[in-house]
């Protein structure tokens, strides 16, 4: 049985997703739509959330799918399809992005009802995804590999995040996680990296989070 002593490699990326989700769509549903600056955000906003849900696809399948099919082969099939299925999703939110920022004010709530529905279906299909990959896939992972081995992935997947994304996924993470967790993962980048870089990072997440407040106090 796998007990949650094990490494888990999903845990708080996912807990950052189903954040980050939630926090979209409910930005879609709150909306105005004649509202420049509301819509100029929310577009900014969603297409930096892809972007990220984008890398974590594309980091799951270069690395985790790779590793564990080389030691199972097929494990991932099942997860494969849906990373297929979320990339057409990604180009169909994409393709209701632009008519949303190019929309005249009184153009623009028919375009984003249609949004705010589209990306309903993706999450219900992401949160789907991710418990079928903590469910089915970390059992396979934990049983096929060590946790050093699990460690050496993870730290695979984090090297190769762009810093600008990387600030979206400690973001989320952070808001989503237990302090003491967060208070932990911050300990080990901070040992891991060069103070300057950990201190710039760091900043940039204090910004972000800084002007989400601030435009939700200006709402």
């Amino acid at each position: 049985m796998i007990t949650e002593r094990r490494h888990d490699p999903y845990g708080a990326v996912h807990k950052g997703i189903r954040a980050a989700h939630m926090r979209c769509l409910v930005a879609i549903g709150a909306a105005d739509a004649a509202s420049d600056a509301q819509i100029a955000r929310l577009v900014a906003e969603i297409n930096e959330h892809l972007a990220m849900c984008g890398t974590h696809l594309e980091d799951e399948n270069a690395v985790l799918h790779v590793a564990l099919d080389a030691r199972r082969p097929g494990a991932t099939a099942h997860a494969a399809e849906d990373h297929d299925d979320h990339l057409a999703s990604f180009a169909e939110l994409k393709a209701l992005l632009s008519p949303l920022a190019a929309a005249a004010p009184g153009n623009r709530a028919p375009v984003l009802a249609a949004l705010y529905r589209r990306f309903g279906r993706f999450v219900a299909d992401d949160l789907l995804h991710m418990e079928h990959e903590e469910h089915v896939l970390l059992p396979d992972l934990q049983a096929a590999f060590t946790d050093e081995e699990l460690r050496e992935l993870e730290g695979r997947i984090v090297a190769t995040i762009p810093p600008e994304h990387m600030v979206l996924f400690l973001d989320a993470m952070l808001e989503a996680m237990p302090k003491a967790d967060g208070t932990a993962m911050l300990d080990a980048m901070r040992a891991g990296m060069p103070p300057a870089a950990y201190a710039a990072l760091m900043q940039a997440v204090e910004d972000r989070r800084r002007g989400r407040t601030s435009m939700a106090h200006a709402a």
